[in-house]
């Protein structure tokens, strides 16, 4: 067979380390990297200080500053390990020689390795918003058990009902809910809690329409003025409302029975500050025996069968979306 270049490992780990994640995926596009070569995930979580600093006198002792009130997150890295056996026609291009042979084997390989990539991305995609933005990081499959605590607090995980909930409609038909009284009161607990400012707010499309809705109602003038109203029907996207930047985002992923889930539900919303560096994607050591020495983050190889014939292709991941400022978090179920 010939010995394509993209079957090198060396090659082929360096073209999986130059994919770059989907651009549609919103949460991983909001989180920077981090190596994390540790067997396990221990980081300490951050509460917001609002205490100033006290005078003093020259030539005295300084004042003692306690450090920063924190608590600590211990798991597991969320380990993802799948690989796929070639179809017959790329195995048939595999096989051959000559150049157009090379290309188009070449091309088979890194096609069934992007969508390897790319079910990976978006199970780190679910691990950002089911799980780190919620506050708790739940997975109950027949082999693998996960139960994350973010440390969100209580009074970060809002619940609308009655007359508040955005949805609710009045004895005339209008939708009546408070939403700029709502949304002020996130922020100052985000002030309060974690000394910093909500800058930016997430949730799918149901949800914007809910919230369009109740528009002419929250003030006399309403929240939205003409142009952002547009901007945000015609792009998904607008800043200065309400001093927050408001982003409607509706990808969703496959439960595994053919069902569309979006990574936002209807009627949350995703509150946050993302000022004082709030959240990381730490990529763990790769747990194969192939990768090399002190190897984080994705892992690829492929390797040939012999009885019976095939050659199959793996990518390995260890990774876990972490949560420092938990206080720059609000998720709110607003209906």
């Amino acid at each position: 067979m010939a010995d394509l270049s993209i079957l090198r490992p060396a090659v082929l780990n360096g073209i999986i380390e130059e994919m770059p994640a989907p651009s549609e995926l919103l949460g991983l596009s909001l989180m920077r990297t981090e190596p994390n070569p540790f067997p396990t995930v221990l980081y300490d979580t951050v509460r917001g200080s609002r205490t100033i600093a006290k005078p003093n006198v020259p030539n005295s002792e300084a004042h003692i500053v306690p450090q920063l009130g924190s608590g600590q997150v211990t798991a597991g890295y969320m380990y993802v390990r799948e690989k796929k056996v070639f179809n017959p026609t790329t195995m048939y291009w595999l096989r051959r020689t000559g150049t157009l042979a090379q290309k188009r084997g070449e091309e088979a390989v890194q096609r069934e390795m992007e969508d390897l990539d790319r079910r990976v991305r978006f199970f780190q995609e679910y691990c950002i918003w089911r799980g780190m933005f919620t506050g708790s990081l739940v997975v109950n499959e027949a082999d693998v058990k996960v139960n994350v605590d973010y440390q969100l607090a209580g009074t970060h995980k809002p619940v609308l009902s009655g007359t508040d909930a955005w949805n609710y409609v009045d004895g005339s038909g209008n939708y009546t809910a408070p939403i700029r009284r709502h949304v002020q009161a996130w922020k100052k607990l985000v002030s309060r809690d974690g000394a910093a400012t909500i800058t930016n707010a997430v949730m799918n499309s149901t949800t914007l329409q809910i919230m369009m809705r109740n528009n002419p109602y929250t003030t006399a003038s309403g929240i939205m003025s003409d142009r952002q109203k547009d901007t945000l029907y015609n792009s998904g996207f607008v800043d200065g409302l309400l001093g927050i930047s408001w982003r409607e985002y509706d990808l969703s992923y496959d439960d595994g029975t053919g069902n569309a889930v979006p990574f936002i539900p209807d009627g949350y919303v995703v509150l946050y500050s993302g000022a004082n560096d709030p959240f990381v994607m730490l990529d763990g050591p790769t747990a194969d025996f192939s990768a090399p020495q002190d190897h984080t983050g994705r892992f690829a190889k492929t390797w040939q069968e012999q009885d019976p014939s095939a050659r199959q292709a793996l990518i390995e991941h260890n990774f876990f979306p972490a949560l420092f400022r938990p206080d720059q978090v609000v998720y709110a179920k607003v209906f």
